[in-house]
């Protein structure tokens, strides 16, 4: 479902930096505080999210993988549940939009997360059946084109919004001289974004199934997709809109020289996940790998002066 795509869309901006501009925007960011939103989150060994919840309006949305199944399930203050969940045995999905409000078996249950305990069990139970869902025409798999601008610009504007400048090139972050040796730090930071997976989501896709199938939180639907509260009572996609999936990654180098002449270099790279949608994009933090004294620039240029002298 998430394979991989082989071909790679990728883009580098890099532009020399100069005067005014650089001092303000030629920023070098040491922290990326951008996650996805779940809450209540657990992971298995392999940092794999195996439960957490959401929150969209009065809804509550719990996410969770057992032995037999994958869960999402919706409780609404109007006590409206919306169910999905996929049976891991046979790859069949299961959805439907059901009213507890006149069921004693839920109402005298006090919170969202014990009615949710409860269908959960009547599912493994098979007490409660619900409609399957052809997930081929839910999410049909588009075939790979080059990335639009707008894609681009949306994924770039949320970097952009949390502190990260745009690319730049050979960037004198810093200088010293000793022994009468001038040295350099130059900075180097571009961008990379590769595409994973294209998918249309049809009309009518409930958001309990779009969450299943995506495993992202349920709010952040509502802000970059069309996803909305309908007549139904729960939240839908109102109208079929295509979502991608991307990588997006950030190089960061910098390079000592001393009398014009290469001594040391540190790097640094960060991933996100980033999906785009038709309103906008989120981006949710994988890693973060640098040089362990990317950050320490008078290190950086005291290492190359020595290595310049001996």
């Amino acid at each position: 479902m998430k394979k991989i795509l082989s071909l790679v869309l990728t883009f580098t901006m890099l532009f020399s930096t100069v005067s005014s501009f650089a001092t303000t925007n030629n920023v070098d960011l040491q922290k990326t505080n951008l996650k996805s939103g779940f809450q209540n989150v657990e992971n298995d060994k392999n940092g794999k999210i195996i439960k957490a919840s959401s929150e969209i309006g009065k809804a509550f949305y719990w996410y969770e993988v057992t032995e037999n199944y994958i869960y999402s399930i919706g409780v609404y203050d109007n006590n409206f549940v919306d169910i999905a969940y996929k049976d891991l045995k046979t790859n069949e999905v299961f959805s439907d939009v059901i009213d507890i409000g006149n069921s004693p078996k839920y109402l005298k249950l006090s919170t969202k997360m014990n009615k949710i305990e409860k269908i959960k069990d009547e599912i493994a139970k098979g007490k409660l059946k619900l409609k399957t869902i052809d997930i081929e025409k839910t999410f049909k798999k588009n075939s790979v084109q080059l990335m639009s601008s707008s894609e681009e610009d949306k994924i770039m504007d949320v970097l952009y919004d949390e502190g990260w400048p745009e690319a730049y090139s050979n960037y004198l972050r810093d200088s010293k001289t000793y022994n009468g040796a001038y040295a350099e730090l130059r900075h180097n930071l571009s961008y990379n974004i590769r595409e994973r997976d294209s998918i249309t989501i049809a009309a009518g896709a409930t958001l309990s199934v779009i969450v299943l199938y995506y495993t992202w939180p349920s709010q952040l639907w509502a802000q970059i997709s069309s996803v909305a509260l309908t007549g139904k009572g729960v939240y839908e996609a109102i109208k079929s809109f295509v979502i991608s999936d991307y990588d997006v990654l950030s190089y960061g180098n910098k390079y000592v020289y001393v009398e014009d002449e290469y001594q040391y270099q540190a790097g640094r790279t960060v991933k996100w996940r980033a999906i785009v949608a038709d309103l906008g994009a989120t981006l949710d933090f994988q890693y973060d790998n640098h040089h362990h004294d990317y950050f320490d620039n008078e290190g950086l240029l005291d290492t190359g002066l020595d290595n310049y002298f001996n």
